[in-house]
């Protein structure tokens, strides 16, 4: 699969820069990336919001059985999912799950 943002120049001496046109560089050439097999933005995000919409519910039900307020359990399951606790006990899980170069503002 091609994807340009992760096409890499090729090295070499620079026989595009005269592109026919006055005053105007051509662009280098490029070649695609091999696919890494990683998963789409938008598998990654629907994943995401699927695992912690389960975990959420799973815990917030679990909460309210032993009496405390739903909102507790869903606390819990934000720390269970977070780098504190999946993050230290399966890293590969965890970066696999929320990928560092998707998450954060």
């Amino acid at each position: 699969m091609y994807r340009p943002e992760a096409a890499i120049p090729l090295p070499g001496p620079a026989p595009w820069l005269e592109s026919g046109v006055p005053g105007r560089a051509a662009a280098p050439p490029t070649i695609a990336a091999p696919d890494t097999g990683a998963a789409t933005p938008l598998a990654t995000l629907l994943t995401q919001i699927i695992v912690v919409v389960v975990a959420a519910r799973f815990c917030g039900r679990l909460s309210a059985r032993i009496g405390q307020p739903k909102v507790i359990g869903e606390i819990v399951a934000g720390i269970l999912l977070g780098p504190s606790l999946l993050g230290w006990v399966a890293p590969a899980v965890s970066l696999s799950l929320f990928p560092p170069a998707r998450s954060g503002p």
